[in-house]
């Protein structure tokens, strides 16, 4: 009965070290998987960063031509009302010098009226 019972120890003993070689590779194989894992998972933030990047890019630059349209056409306005302002004062230059005693009259009439209104604060 003896030996019955030293190759069930012995066949334990190997069964135990089995288990723990079969532990050790699962443990490793699963080490490797996670690290497969978080390597998959780090492409993917990278990817959604990339592509992130390139719309706020694209949104930048298309605020930018927005920017520079809205500039210019502002700009073509503002050269458009210093023409009209221009021709106005070309043609209230000419009335004077054709009439320059009615536009005396009218400065005198727009100062006493200005003078007046002063005058009513008080």
């Amino acid at each position: 009965m003896q030996p019955r019972v030293e190759d069930q120890a012995s066949q334990s003993a190997k069964d135990l070290a089995a288990l723990r070689d079969d532990i050790s590779k699962l443990s490793d194989s699963v080490a490797k998987l996670l690290g497969q894992q978080t390597g998959a998972t780090k492409d993917v933030v990278r990817e959604t960063l990339d592509t992130a990047r390139e719309k706020v890019a694209q949104t930048a630059a298309s605020a930018a031509a927005a920017a520079a349209n809205v500039q210019d056409r502002l700009q073509d306005r503002l050269h458009d009302a210093q023409d009209r302002l221009s021709d106005v004062n070309e043609q209230v230059e000419k009335a004077i010098e054709r009439n320059p005693l009615t536009a005396v009259l009218i400065a005198l009439m727009a100062g006493m009226f200005i003078s007046y209104l002063g005058r009513m604060r008080k």
